[in-house]
């Protein structure tokens, strides 16, 4: 069980700790709390997105972005099935157990009160998924120069049949696969899984580009489609995706993730003539990365050439010229898994349970 200390947050410090506190602890909401531990509200992961896609700053306090008005109980004045009647119909991950003196002294999640069995049913989202797995692998050679990418093995199944499960759970049954590298072992391997759903694959003949392998689809894509690699592992709300997408008429979503990273050396800070003014030691920069999951519509196809390369990033950049609107969703760092290097293959084989089982 996760500690108090560990789930609780000072009104006082910033959203970029609070994402390290989600990361850390596992969970997905915070106990925001006064300096003399007096309970104030909560924090989740949806609280910091819509601070993010504010546009307010990381380093900004959580005092303007938590839920002032949580549930909560007191301790010794709640049942099971008062709590579980919440869960439910809240859809809440977290309730505190406060004091009299309102004080946290502890705290109730789904996973306390339900079996595995009852966890709370996905949203369907019933759109098509585009899967691009015909990359070479190249930064997980050897091992690709004999299995491809897509076949690498997450637990006792293949990244690829994982995905697609993942997906199947929201309801999706409808697949499209871009192939080139050992295309045949990966189509072969997709046709034998046991599911209900439907593949229909496209071959490139060359390497043009993460976006240009859309254009094989043109005229099977309609409507909105969400695109994905083939070596991402994430855990995410793909209905509030969707919906998000939706509300701001978005020609493109990037599922993007917020990343912390610790430079392991003292950075100089100098000014004209090498005087140098501080020396920081060690210091953390905290960004928003793209995951490699999109939510696009079907007019973003018009700008895909049949004939010329086009990777991702230079179709976004288009997008945002012919004046369309991209917009971005985040979720936290221990969200994402991104297996197409070594050091990040070795933390999702660790935490692949973690990230898939919700």
């Amino acid at each position: 069980m996760i500690t108090l200390q560990e789930l609780c947050i000072l009104e006082t410090e910033s959203i970029s700790e609070a994402l390290k506190k989600l990361d850390q602890s596992g969970a997905r909401t915070l106990m925001v709390i006064k300096g003399n531990g007096l309970f104030l509200g909560t924090l989740s992961d949806g609280d910091i997105r819509r601070h993010l896609m504010a546009g307010k700053s990381l380093s900004e306090d959580v005092s303007r972005s938590y839920h002032k008005n949580a549930y909560f109980y007191y301790e010794n004045e709640w049942s099971q099935k008062e709590a579980k009647a919440l869960f439910l119909k809240e859809k809440i991950e977290l309730i505190p157990i406060l004091s009299k003196q309102h004080h946290v002294c502890s705290y109730l999640t789904w996973d306390t009160l339900f079996s595995e069995k009852n966890k709370i049913p996905k949203n369907p989202i019933n759109i098509p998924v585009f899967i691009m797995a015909g990359g070479k692998g190249t930064r997980m050679e050897p091992f690709t120069k004999i299995l491809p990418k897509p076949l690498i093995p997450i637990g006792e199944k293949p990244i690829i049949q994982v995905i697609i499960e993942h997906f199947e759970s929201y309801g999706v049954n409808e697949f499209f696969l871009s192939l080139n590298h050992k295309a045949e072992m990966i189509q072969s391997y997709v046709h034998q899984l046991s599911s209900n759903s439907t593949f229909h694959y496209f071959i490139e003949k060359d390497f043009m580009g993460t976006a240009w392998s859309l254009s094989l689809a043109k005229h099977h894509l309609k409507g909105t489609t969400l695109l994905t690699n083939c070596d991402i592992l994430i855990k995410a709300d793909y209905a509030d995706i969707l919906s998000f997408h939706q509300k701001n008429n978005a020609a493109l979503t990037l599922v993007t993730a917020v990343h912390h990273h610790a430079i392991p050396y003292g950075v100089v800070l100098f000014k004209e003539g090498g005087i140098v003014k501080e020396i920081q030691e060690k210091p953390e920069q905290t960004v928003v990365i793209n995951t490699g999951i999109y939510v696009l519509e079907e007019r973003v196809l018009k700008h895909i050439p049949d004939h010329d390369y086009l990777d991702m990033t230079t179709l976004i950049s288009t997008l945002i010229q012919a004046g369309e609107i991209v917009t971005n969703y985040p979720v936290t760092e221990k969200q994402f898994m991104d297996i197409g290097q070594w050091d990040e293959y070795k933390k999702t084989t660790k935490f692949f349970d973690s990230i898939m089982d919700s």
